[in-house]
């Protein structure tokens, strides 16, 4: 003989703030594996940010974030003759810190002009800015350091975006987009 049981599901704006608690929680841990809040930022350092510094990035690396050994890489190649400041300014006049990296990287381009270097992975356990060999025709100790500001700036993106995406307010937003429905202890529900 069949047993019709009813339960009362409730909206996230519906449930105590306990259980809103709890929904956001299996919320976090149910996207936990995707990273597409990272694409913005991997598309702009694959793309104008690293080429106006005159990168040429293979791959972004990273890792994150809140353990040690966290952090971001990249693999290419520099180009001195690369260098766009201009345009960097243009694209991104707002970043304080970007327009830091900048700076120190066009006085080194202008000083080093026909300098190459090739930015090596050199570690896949841990991604950040020391886990890269950075080989350069000259200098290298100066435009290693100006290239591993520019990776931590990379981690810093990630980080903000991933906290962003992450607060209340965001996946309140992303359970009421997706019409989720809760029981009243907070537990996923339908």
């Amino acid at each position: 003989m069949s047993t019709t049981i009813q339960i009362e599901v409730f909206k996230i704006d519906e449930l105590s703030d306990a259980a809103k608690e709890k929904a956001r929680t299996w919320y976090r841990e149910a996207n936990a594996g995707d990273n597409y809040f990272a694409e913005p930022t991997i598309e702009d350092v694959k793309g104008e940010i690293g080429a106006y510094l005159g990168f040429t990035v293979k791959d972004v690396f990273w890792s994150g974030f809140s353990y040690q050994g966290d952090g971001a890489c990249i693999t290419g190649t520099w180009r001195a003759a690369d260098v766009q400041a201009a345009k960097l300014r243009e694209f991104a006049p707002k970043d304080k810190a970007l327009a830091k990296i900048r700076k120190a990287m066009r006085a080194f381009a202008r000083a080093h002009r026909g300098n190459t270097a090739q930015i090596i992975t050199i570690d896949r356990h841990y991604c950040h800015e020391y886990s890269v060999s950075i080989e350069a025709d000259q200098d290298t100790e100066a435009l290693k350091e100006i290239a591993r500001d520019f990776m931590r700036w990379i981690y810093r993106q990630l980080e903000d975006a991933y906290n962003w995406e992450n607060a209340d307010e965001q996946v309140d937003e992303n359970i009421r987009a997706n019409e989720y429905t809760f029981t009243v202890e907070g537990k996923r529900f339908g």
